[in-house]
């Protein structure tokens, strides 16, 4: 687990950096929005619709998956520790 919270944390320190560096050239979220000729409010709208899209065929997936890596998890050959 702890791999996960290094690999995170590296990902967080690269958004910093370059979110730093977008906003000493200019960029702001709001003007790169703008840049694709959207609202806020349109964009919040789009990230919505696409959610209401995504959240049946993730769990229709997850019906089908997780029984499958459960089972390869269960007989897989153990570890040499």
């Amino acid at each position: 687990m702890g791999r996960f919270w290094i690999g995170f944390l590296k990902i967080v320190l690269a958004s910093l950096i370059a979110g730093t560096a977008l906003s000493f050239v200019g960029l702001t979220p709001k003007s790169l929005i703008g840049f694709f000729g959207l609202t806020p409010e349109e964009l919040v709208m789009h990230l919505q619709d696409f959610g209401i899209w995504a959240a049946p065929r993730i769990v229709l997936g997850a019906m089908f998956v997780v029984p499958l890596w459960l089972v390869a998890h269960i007989f897989m050959p153990p570890r040499g520790q």
